[in-house]
């Protein structure tokens, strides 16, 4: 039943939407991760975030209520999980959450589809190679003339 409803709720682009997974999960009882499991075995990817982390999900507001929810549950890195942003919504909807959430530059941690564990970002280190070489292309300072 489960497979059946992923692929029924596939998008046009053959992904399954945040917020149909979520629909399944209520629909079957199930846990969202569940459903998140299974639709990662089906090679199925999870699609437009509802709260913005991924996918082309746009449309949010900043809302000063949100921001009152929201902040009590912000670690000392200025994240929130998953399930704690998206219980926020209850009453002011999730695109007032979202909206937040970009506007203040918040991250989610822990989604519960299991998209991401924690959203990490890259690192970048800066390397280069140095060497002197005279009229010629004779090496006259460099790592291997150095050794």
């Amino acid at each position: 039943m489960l497979d059946e409803l992923i692929q029924k709720y596939l998008n046009e682009r053959g992904k399954l939407d945040c917020s149909d997974a979520f629909k399944i999960a209520a629909k079957l009882k199930c846990s969202p991760m569940e459903v998140g499991a299974r639709a990662k075995a089906l090679e199925v990817r999870i699609d437009s975030c509802e709260l913005g982390q991924f996918g082309k999900l746009e449309g949010g507001v900043f809302d000063t209520e949100a921001l009152n929810r929201l902040t009590p549950l912000l670690d000392d890195k200025n994240r929130v999980t998953c399930k704690d942003a998206r219980a926020q919504a209850a009453g002011i909807g999730l695109k007032k959450i979202r909206g937040t959430l970009k506007e203040k530059n918040y991250d989610v941690t822990f989604c519960e589809l299991g998209c991401f564990t924690e959203k990490k970002r890259p690192r970048l280190y800066v390397k280069t190679k140095t060497w002197i070489e005279n009229n010629e292309g004779e090496l006259l300072f460099g790592k291997g003339k150095t050794e």
